[in-house]
């Protein structure tokens, strides 16, 4: 998985919607978001998807915890 230590290069524009020079990121019309944990709650309620995030608070909290985690090492060895 590529990352800003990685890339040798960066997507023309990057900057502007990540100022960091982070990815992922996303723009989406007007709004420009760079965090994971931003992302995947701006997609979820834009597009309705109320299961998105687990229904038991405890539950939910945990799988907000593992969004940094999972944007660190790229999704390996991540369990929530």
């Amino acid at each position: 998985m590529p990352t800003t230590r990685t890339l040798r290069w960066r997507p023309k524009g990057l900057a502007s919607v990540s100022p960091a020079g982070r990815i992922p990121a996303l723009r989406h019309g007007s709004v420009e978001l760079y965090e994971s944990l931003v992302m995947a709650e701006y997609l979820a309620e834009v597009h309705g998807w109320a299961d998105a995030w687990p229904s038991d608070a405890g539950l939910r909290a945990r799988h907000r915890l593992a969004c940094p985690v999972f944007e660190l090492t790229g999704g390996q060895d991540v369990r929530c």
